[in-house]
């Protein structure tokens, strides 16, 4: 960072506050310093006026160069150039009074012109002294500006310092803020981590414990599946059967209930007005069928109470007995629907219709289950000791047809060795035959030429031997 900054205005060339406010205070004091020099030479004027009267007029012509020059001071102390000489003529000035007896003095020792050229010569002098000190002046009014930016600029600087070291101090504060937002984030970054890390471990887990799960339920429904495949078809009719009649009961055991209570409260609304009441033979008009009601209104109470609690009786009887017929009725109605079912469909309805807790279980006992395993090998060692006669069975009608069989190979390769001979005797008796026959017909040529080419009657020729058919 730079230290200080250039003023816009002075790289713009513009004078600032403080160059305007010191060139207004030179201007002021040079006025100043030109009246002081106008009235020292007015004072001058006037002692040399005192001291020769004698040499009016060589005073007075002095006096006229003299004030030429003065005049050309008071009319150049306006400039510039004379703003030094007018300080100068002012500290003369004020020095002027202290040193009048000596001046009386030496003016009365001296002459006019030597006063003149000494006071000359201590004008110039202090006219020099005055610049001198103007420069210095002008040398501290600089020093001070310097010292006035320096201590600016040192004040630029601590509060640029001060600025930076807050900025240091907020930037390490939010660095610090940033630290502690960062280690908070990175842990709870880890926590999430390790959170994820434990519902992953939980998740599989819970996933294992899921497969294991299946897989008992699996083994169980096999097993249920096989338990079903040993319980016989009828449990499952029955079952069925049990499970809707309990259903029906309780609905035809609800409706008695319900019926038992109207009709008990209507009995009991009956024997209370039948009790109250004035004239039996009005309640008997309006109430026929309650005979019950009217005799025990006419009795005690404890008679009432008796008589009562035996209607009641009697109407708990009928109305049971009705209900069980009902349930007779819905039972019958039951069977008859679910065992005209095939199956599978009343399985289907078990398991779909009904939970597993109505359901009893086909085997409350082990020993039934051993019973029926036994049941099950019993009938595998029969029917495996029936395997055994039919193999021993079959063994035996296999032996025997094969004897059979190698006796009518023998049969046939016998016959065919005799169809073999025979053929050979009937192609040895066709030879012979033909044999015959040739010289048959050779003893038949010679008779015939000897009769003249006549035939002559000759035997008859030997009957033929028969062939053999095969």
């Amino acid at each position: 960072m730079s230290g200080s900054r250039a003023d816009p205005q002075t790289e713009a060339g513009i004078p600032t506050q403080e160059e305007t406010d010191t060139s207004a205070h030179a201007i002021l004091t040079s006025e100043r310093i030109a009246g002081e020099i106008r009235r020292d030479d007015a004072v001058m004027a006037e002692e040399l006026r005192i001291l020769a009267p004698q040499r009016r007029g060589v005073y007075h012509r002095k006096s006229k160069k003299s004030s030429s020059p003065a005049g050309m001071r008071n009319t150049d102390s306006s400039s510039p150039s004379l703003l030094m000489a007018s300080r100068l003529g002012g500290i003369a000035a004020r020095k002027s009074r202290s040193d009048v007896a000596a001046i009386s003095s030496v003016k009365e020792k001296e002459s006019t012109e030597t006063f003149i050229e000494r006071k000359r010569e201590m004008g110039l002098v202090r006219i020099s002294l005055e610049s001198k000190k103007a420069e210095i002046r002008k040398l501290d009014d600089a020093a001070d500006r310097a010292e006035k930016q320096l201590r600016q600029k040192q004040d630029q600087l601590e509060s640029i310092k001060e600025k930076f070291n807050s900025f240091l101090k907020s930037s390490s504060l939010e660095q610090d803020a940033a630290m502690r937002r960062v280690d908070f984030e990175t842990k709870a970054k880890y926590e999430k981590m390790l959170e994820i890390k434990k519902l992953t471990a939980r998740i599989g887990h819970i996933e294992s414990e899921m497969r294991k799960i299946n897989l008992q339920l699996d083994r169980c429904k096999s097993y249920k599946e096989f338990l079903n495949g040993l319980t016989k078809p009828q449990w499952f009719y029955n079952v069925l059967v049990d499970l809707r009649l309990g259903d029906c009961t309780q609905e035809i055991l609800e409706e008695a209930e319900a019926e038992y209570a109207a009709r008990a409260a209507e009995l009991k609304k009956a024997v209370d007005a039948a009790t109250v009441q004035e004239h039996p033979e009005r309640h008997l008009s309006h109430n026929p069928p309650d005979s019950g009601a009217h005799a025990a209104a006419n009795a005690s109470p404890a008679d009432q109470a008796e008589c009562l609690s035996i209607q009641l009786n009697r109407l708990h009887t009928s109305i049971q007995q009705s209900a069980q017929n009902k349930v007779k009725e819905v039972q019958a109605q039951l069977q008859a629907t679910i065992q005209a079912m095939p199956l599978e469909e009343v399985k289907n309805i078990l398991d779909t219709k009904y939970p597993e807790s109505r359901i009893p279980l086909p085997f409350r006992d082990v020993n039934q289950l051993l019973d029926v395993f036994i049941d099950i090998e019993e009938g595998n060692l029969f029917l495996i000791q029936n395997c055994q006669e039919l193999e021993e069975e079959l063994e035996g009608v296999t032996i025997s047809f094969v004897n059979e069989k190698n006796g009518l190979q023998t049969m046939v390769d016998q016959r065919h060795s005799q169809m073999s001979v025979l053929q050979e005797k009937i192609t040895a008796t066709e030879e012979k035959l033909k044999e015959l026959e040739d010289r048959l017909v050779a003893l038949d040529k010679p008779s015939t030429v000897v009769n003249g080419g006549k035939p002559t009657d000759a035997l008859p020729p030997p009957p033929l031997p028969r062939r053999t058919s095969r």
